[in-house]
C-alpha cells in the first residue's frame, strides 16, 4: 500500500498535478509586456530602453501602444529625437522589433485620436485576440508607463 501511495504521489509530481512552479525571473519564456500609454518622450524612451535591456537578456518583449502611445506607433506622426539615445521614438521602435519585440498598436485608441491605423509603423501590429492571449499567459509580467 505505501508503494502505491509513493507511485502516486511521484506520478503526480512529475506531470504536474500540483500545479505549475511559479515563473522565475531569469526563466527565458517569461514574456515581459509593456503598457505605454504616454506621449511623453521621456516615459517612451524609459520603456523602449527598458524593454531593450529585457531583449538583451534572453527575455521576450511585446509593447502596447494605447491611449496617447498610438502617437508613437504612427509613421506620419513627427518624433523627437531622444536626449539619451540620439534615436527617435520610431527608431527605437524598429531597433526593438529588429531583436524580436512585437509591437501592437490599440486601433480603438489610434482612431480616438485622429489617426489611420493604415499609417502604422512597418511590423507594428494591431492589438487584438493575439495580444491578450500573449497578456494573459501565467509566465508574463506587465509593466505600465
Amino acid at each position: 500500500m505505501l508503494r502505491r501511495t509513493l507511485l502516486i504521489a511521484a506520478l503526480a509530481i512529475a506531470f504536474g498535478a500540483f500545479g505549475a512552479a511559479p515563473s522565475r525571473a531569469d526563466d527565458p519564456k517569461t514574456l515581459l509586456f509593456i503598457n505605454l500609454t504616454s506621449d511623453d518622450v521621456w516615459i517612451q524612451q524609459m520603456a523602449l530602453g527598458f524593454a531593450d535591456k529585457v531583449l538583451d537578456m534572453g527575455h521576450p518583449v511585446a509593447v502596447f501602444l494605447n491611449v496617447r502611445a498610438v502617437t508613437l506607433g504612427n509613421r506620419k506622426v513627427p518624433q523627437h529625437v531622444e536626449a539619451a539615445t540620439g534615436k527617435t521614438g520610431h527608431q527605437m521602435l524598429q531597433a526593438l522589433m529588429a531583436k524580436g519585440a512585437r509591437i501592437f498598436l490599440c486601433p480603438g485608441c489610434t482612431q480616438q485620436a485622429g489617426l489611420s491605423v493604415e499609417d502604422r509603423l512597418e511590423g507594428v501590429q494591431l492589438g487584438g485576440l493575439e495580444m491578450r492571449q500573449l497578456l494573459m499567459q501565467p509566465a508574463t509580467k506587465v509593466m505600465s508607463y
